[in-house]
C-alpha cells in the first residue's frame, strides 16, 4: 500500500466521519489542495521506490528512511487538521453571515411593513381632512345663513322694537354678538327710574338668560315657552308684566 492510497484512505474516513456527525464540510480550495497532494504523493512515492532501491546497502540506512517516512506522514496528517479546523473556521463564519443576512432581510420587511402603516394611516388622515372640511364648510353656510335669516328679522322687527322701547320704557343693549340686555324703567310706582333688566344669549338654537335682575320666580318657565315658541317679542312683553308683577308684591 502506497502513501498516497493510505492518505486518501484517512481523508475519506474523516468525511465519512464529518457527514455521519452532521458536521459541514470545510470551505477552503480543495482542488488546489488535491492537485498539491497529488504532485506531492507522486513525487514522495517516486522517493519511496528510490530509497527501497537501496534497502540492500545497510539496514540503518532503511530505518533511517522509515523514520523520515513517519515523521513527514504525522506531520501531513498534522496539516490535514489544520484544514479541517479551518475549515469549521469557515462554516461558523458562514453561518453568522447567513444569520446577518437573514436579520437584515426581517428588518428591511418590518420596515416595508411599517412604511405601508404610515402611508395608510397618511391616506386615512388625508380622508378625514377632507370631510373635516366638508362638515366646516356645510356649518360655515349654516351660520351665515342664520345670520343673515337673524339680520333680517332684526330688521323686520325694528319697527315694532322702536315702538316697544317708546311705550314700554324699554331700551335694548347689544353686549356683543348674540347676547341683548334688555332694561325697563316705570316698573315700581314709586321709583319710575328704577332699572328691570335681563340679558339673554340668542347666539345658539335654545336661548339662554345669562342674567336677571330682580331674579323673577316664572323666568325657567318664560325661557322655555320662548324656545318653544321662537317668539321674542310676547317673551319681553311677559317678562315687563313679570317685573311689575315682581315689584308689586
Amino acid at each position: 500500500m502506497s502513501l498516497n492510497t493510505f492518505s486518501e484512505e484517512n481523508s475519506n474516513e474523516i468525511d465519512s466521519s464529518n457527514e455521519a456527525l452532521n458536521i459541514p464540510k470545510p470551505q477552503f480550495p480543495y482542488d488546489e489542495y488535491t492537485e498539491v497532494k497529488k504532485i506531492f504523493f507522486n513525487n514522495f512515492d517516486n522517493w519511496i521506490e528510490k530509497k527501497k532501491a537501496g534497502i540492500e546497502e545497510g539496514k540503518q540506512l532503511h530505518l533511517k528512511a522509515a523514520f523520515k517516512d513517519r515523521a513527514q506522514k504525522t506531520e501531513i496528517l498534522n496539516q490535514m487538521k489544520i484544514y479541517e479546523n479551518k475549515g469549521i473556521e469557515y462554516s461558523k463564519a458562514l453561518e453568522k453571515e447567513r444569520e446577518k443576512a437573514e436579520n437584515l432581510t426581517n428588518q428591511l420587511s418590518e420596515k416595508k411593513k411599517l412604511k405601508f402603516q404610515l402611508l395608510s394611516r397618511r391616506d386615512e388622515l388625508i380622508n378625514m381632512k377632507k370631510e373635516l372640511e366638508i362638515r366646516l364648510k356645510e356649518k360655515r353656510k349654516e351660520l351665515e345663513y342664520r345670520k343673515m335669516e337673524k339680520e333680517e328679522q332684526m330688521i323686520k322687527n325694528e319697527p315694532e322694537l322702536n315702538f316697544y322701547e317708546n311705550t314700554l320704557a324699554l331700551k335694548m343693549t347689544p353686549i356683543k354678538e348674540g347676547i341683548i340686555e334688555f332694561a325697563f324703567t316705570n316698573i315700581n310706582k314709586e321709583l319710575n327710574s328704577k332699572k328691570y333688566y335681563f340679558v339673554i344669549d340668542v347666539s345658539n338654537k335654545n336661548y339662554k338668560i345669562l342674567e336677571c335682575q330682580p331674579k323673577i320666580p316664572e323666568i325657567n318657565n318664560l325661557l322655555d315657552n320662548l324656545n318653544d315658541t321662537r317668539n321674542l317679542y310676547d317673551f319681553i312683553k311677559l317678562m315687563r308684566i313679570a317685573f311689575i308683577n315682581y315689584s308689586n308684591n
